[in-house]
């Protein structure tokens, strides 16, 4: 939010150099940071000092349970906001973060936890090295209202390692391994396996999706029950495959291309203008139409 100034307490100082923070976000951050420094938990020394009595306690037969559960949410907190509280000079780079955050991190090089890494298109976390968990309740309801009809022309973000999503939608690149139940954003690199369905830009790789795969430019493998591309160099496994331009091999009830280099085995095969093998109950290309195999 553009030219918002918001006075924040923060211990015996002052700060004002949060203009571009949500104001929603802003005042929840507040109220955390206020409370416990009124509480003198949110100070390192004595954060440690408390940890430092909590663990010497744990062995006390009384009450384990309530000291553990207290002493490692004192330890959260203080890497989690003591480490990225404002202090004149941005800082780039954490340990683990919540998602979305409206702080000056724009790098998580371990642990990234939350709804989405641009959900409100307000933070400034931008790459996640490591492990990003997404529980977005209503990832999972998307499909029914998204439009799929075009396709991101470039990443947001980048997640560089395991991605676990309800439903990833937003506009990221993925290099690692991806379990979702959905997946729409730009690149995913590696081995992505959804529950419903995949609609990413570039697609590198083994995808495996319960009901569909869809992208622009496609290189690997690809499994799902209907496998449709712009572009794909590699193998199409489904009931129903279709790319524009194909190179490979594709196998199902139903194959299709405009331009295809390679072999098409199913129970029905057609391709414009073909350059290879069809095996099937009929196959039709630009040359002929012929039961059970045409060239």
């Amino acid at each position: 939010m553009k030219n918002l100034i918001i006075r924040i307490r923060i211990g015996k100082h002052w700060y004002e150099d949060f203009e571009d923070v949500n104001a929603f976000d802003l005042k929840w951050y507040a109220s955390i940071v206020n409370g416990l420094q009124t509480k003198r938990i949110l100070n390192p020394e004595n954060a440690l000092s408390v940890l430092h009595h909590g663990f010497r306690s744990i062995g006390s037969p009384k009450n384990n349970s309530i000291k553990i559960v207290v002493s490692f949410f004192l330890l959260v907190t203080t890497f989690s906001f003591c480490q990225n509280v404002y202090t004149g000079s941005d800082l780039k780079a954490t340990f683990f973060s919540l998602t979305p955050r409206n702080h000056k991190v724009d790098k998580v090089n371990g642990m990234a936890l939350g709804v989405g890494l641009d959900v409100f298109e307000a933070g400034t976390l931008k790459t996640v090295n490591g492990l990003n968990v997404e529980l977005n309740p209503l990832g999972i309801l998307y499909f029914m209202f998204a439009n799929t009809s075009g396709f991101s022309e470039e990443a947001n973000a980048t997640i560089n390692g395991l991605h676990i999503s309800t439903g990833n939608i937003n506009n990221t690149q993925t290099n690692g391994l991806v379990i979702s139940f959905l997946n729409i954003g730009h690149a995913s690199n590696g081995i992505s396996l959804n529950g419903f369905s995949t609609h990413v830009t570039q697609l590198n790789g083994l995808h495996i999706s319960g009901f569909f795969n869809s992208s622009k430019l496609a290189k690997g493998c690809f499994i799902s029950l209907f496998n449709a591309s712009e572009s794909c160099n590699g193998f199409q496994l489904g009931l129903f495959n279709h790319s524009t331009i194909f190179k490979g091999i594709q196998i199902g009830v139903v194959n299709g291309s405009e331009n295809t280099v390679g072999v098409q085995i199913g129970l029905f095969n057609l391709s414009k203008k073909h350059k290879g093998l069809q095996i099937g109950f009929w196959n039709i290309n630009n040359k002929r139409s012929m039961p059970f195999i045409n060239w």
